[in-house]
């Protein structure tokens, strides 16, 4: 199933940076029946020059379906749908040429202790030879918060924010996360 997209960057909510509009969105997804427990989706959004903004699970050349954690997806069609269609195939060909890069570039962060009442806890997994940076954000925009870190140990942020909720912006080179916490 392919729509459209627009792409604000929103790491300053009070701010929100228009980045691309008129994208293209595909979604497959697979109705395993009843209850649901099977159920499978991918999501991924084009550029307007073929190369990926988002997949929900790229495996290097295309987006893998992922078994729901919760739920029941139901397709309501009279045809199916599939996943090569051959306009999508030669699309993905053109972003994984984009997307190609070396393993140690892979960027993910994890946060343990979210809600807290101490301090956030950030295990990141990136290139290890670069810095991360982690600026956090009040929720009026403000930068309340910057802490440098390295790949391997854990990065502590937040123990002197006061109860409230924030905006964690965790950057690596050109890989960037935003996640929102909560201090209690």
């Amino acid at each position: 199933m392919n729509g459209k997209a627009n792409i604000t960057d929103i790491t300053n909510p009070l701010s929100p940076v228009t980045v691309d509009g008129n994208a293209t969105l595909q979604v497959s997804m697979t109705d395993a029946g009843e209850p649901g427990s099977g159920d499978k989706i991918g999501i991924i959004v084009y550029n307007k020059s073929g190369g990926v903004w988002y997949s929900s699970n790229w495996n290097g050349t295309s987006t893998v379906q992922q078994t729901l954690a919760g739920g029941n997806l139901v397709v309501h069609s009279s045809t199916a749908v599939t996943a090569d269609l051959p306009a999508r195939s030669m699309t993905q060909t053109a972003a994984a040429q984009q997307l190609s890069a070396p393993a140690a570039d892979n960027f993910e962060v994890k946060i343990s202790d979210n809600p807290t009442e101490t301090y956030f806890t950030l295990h990141v997994q990136g290139n290890p030879d670069r810095t991360v940076e982690v600026r956090v954000f009040n929720m009026k925009g403000k930068l309340v918060e910057q802490v440098r870190g390295t790949i391997g140990g854990p990065i502590r942020v937040g123990q002197t924010l006061a109860v409230g909720v924030y905006i964690l912006q965790v950057s690596q080179g050109n890989h960037l996360s935003t996640i929102k916490v909560v201090k209690i």
